[in-house]
C-alpha cells in the first residue's frame, strides 16, 4: 500500500505555482490540485513536515511526512516528493 500511495503522490502534478500557505487557509480555484509542504504548524503531524493540497476553496492535509525534512515540493517539475515514509491522513484535515 505504501508503494502505491508513493506512486500516486509522486505523479500528482501541480496546477499552479509554488504554494505558500498552511492547512485551512484559502487558495485560489486556479490552483486547485496544487501541492505544497508545511513545516510550521506544531499541531499537525507532531511538528514534522506535511504535504497539503489546494482543493479550490482551501488547503487540506494530503499526506504526513515521517520527519521534519522528509518531504518537499519540487517547483521545477511541479511534483510533490515524499523522501521518507508517510501515512495518508484520515480526517485530520480542516
Amino acid at each position: 500500500m505504501k508503494f502505491l500511495s508513493s506512486i500516486i503522490l509522486g505523479v500528482t502534478l501541480l496546477s499552479g505555482g509554488a504554494l505558500g500557505s498552511i492547512i485551512g487557509m484559502e487558495c485560489p480555484a486556479s490552483q486547485a490540485g496544487g501541492l505544497g509542504c508545511g513545516f510550521d504548524d506544531p499541531d499537525v503531524n507532531n511538528g514534522n513536515a506535511y504535504i497539503f493540497q489546494c482543493n479550490g476553496f482551501n488547503f487540506v492535509l494530503f499526506a504526513d511526512c515521517g520527519c521534519a525534512d522528509c518531504c518537499q515540493v519540487d517547483s521545477r517539475t511541479d511534483i510533490a516528493i515524499v523522501i521518507h515514509d508517510f501515512t495518508l491522513d484520515r480526517g485530520r484535515g480542516i
